[in-house]
This record gives structure tokens, sequence and C-alpha cells, in this order.
């Protein structure tokens, strides 16, 4: 009787370090990719200028609820006000983009997902640098749409697309997926790319809150244009 109770005591505390150790390892890789991140935002200034240029900071949190089967998904997060959330925020994990920031409370936040009608990330194509606008078709939840690319750009299937850093949610150069599919929208004449996810939406455990320390300063200038 005492060994079974010892047992089921060391599985039940190896359970709760478990926890604790998963919140350790996301600490770490908020961090690492922080770096990454900032590296690539840092790649055309002076080593001595460095600190003073960093642009980003991650704020790891849980996933502890999230939908895939609506038209407008959202999921919930264990970080709120008091850890330095706040609306509007992007959010990723370590294979890409997951969403943005809709609503905090002071512990707790929720969040628009890719997979959300109104998504619309600005995105470019690595190796042209086109800009064009990522979009759910309601759809797959594999699968988003790059729109709005220019008729004349030379897309090939498996060209990558990242994000083009043209606003203050999403650093520039952030892997979203590549092209598996090239057709053109009637109503317009652009053309519309089938994209393949790096993130599976519907797996989702640890993401990142990106952080954006000069977001004010660049909203600000840009309000008074």
């Amino acid at each position: 009787i005492s060994a079974s109770l010892f047992n089921r005591y060391s599985s039940f505390t190896e359970y709760l370090t478990l926890g604790q150790k998963n919140d350790r390892l996301a600490e770490e890789n908020s961090k690492l990719l922080e770096e990454l991140i900032n590296l690539k935002s840092m790649r055309e200034v002076p080593a001595a200028k460095v600190d003073s240029a960093r642009s980003f900071e991650l704020i790891p949190a849980a996933v502890i609820n999230n939908s895939i089967k609506q038209k407008n998904n959202k999921l919930t997060i264990n970080k709120g006000s008091n850890q330095g959330v706040f609306k509007g925020q992007g959010i990723l994990n370590t294979k890409g983009l997951v969403g943005i920031v809709s609503d905090v409370s002071k512990n707790y936040a929720t969040a628009i997902s890719l997979l959300n009608l109104q998504t619309n990330i600005s995105v470019k194509l690595k190796r042209t640098n086109e800009i064009g606008e990522l979009q759910w078709d309601g759809k797959s939840v594999r699968r988003m749409k790059m729109n709005a690319v220019p008729p004349h750009v030379q897309v090939e299937v498996g060209d990558s697309v990242v994000t083009s850093g043209f606003s203050t949610i999403f650093p520039r150069d952030i892997y979203v997926g590549e092209v598996v599919e090239v057709t053109t929208d009637r109503r317009n004449g652009f053309l519309s790319l089938e994209v393949d996810l790096s993130t599976s939406i519907a797996n989702l455990d640890y993401v990142f809150i990106i952080k954006n320390i000069k977001a004010a300063e660049q909203l600000e200038l840009e309000s008074n244009e």
C-alpha cells in the first residue's frame, strides 16, 4: 500500500514539476527567438550601437483556449496587462505567425487567430520582395491566401512568404509559409497565392507576444503626417 501511494505521489509531483519545466523552456526559447528577431532588424547597425537599436522583446505565454472550427477563430493566453500585454500586439511561436491580441484583462488576453476572416497581415515574397496581403478564406486550417500581388510578378511554387515589417505588429522577415498554388483573381486581375502555413494553429501550446519597443514613437510620427 505504501509503495502504491508513493508511486502515485511521485507521479503527481512529476506532473506538477513538468509544468514548471515547460515554463522555463518557454522562457529560454523566447530569449533565443528574441535575439534572432533583433539580429534580423539590426543587420546594418554598427556593432557599437546594437544595444540601443534593439526593437523587440518577447513575452512567453501558454495557450489555454483555441478555436479552429469557426469563421472568426480566437485563442486565449495566460498573460495580460500585468505582464505587459496590450491590444494590437503580434503573437508567434517557434515556427511562425499565430495571431494578433484583440482584448486584454489583468492576467489573460484573447487574440484573433490567423484562422479568422478579419485577418489581414502585410507579407512579402522573400525572393522578389513583392508585397501582398495575407488573408484567410475560411476553408483550410493549414492554408491562407496572399492576395493583391501584381500580375507582372513572376511567382514560383515553393517561393517563401515572410512578414514585410510594414507595421508595428510583426517584425520583418518572419517566416509565414510557402506558395503551393498561383491563380488570378477574376475581379481585379491580381494574383492570389495559396500559402501553406509553417505554423499548425490547431496544435498550439506555448506562444510569444511581440513587444515592439519603438512602436509608440513610430505610430505618433505617422499620425502627424
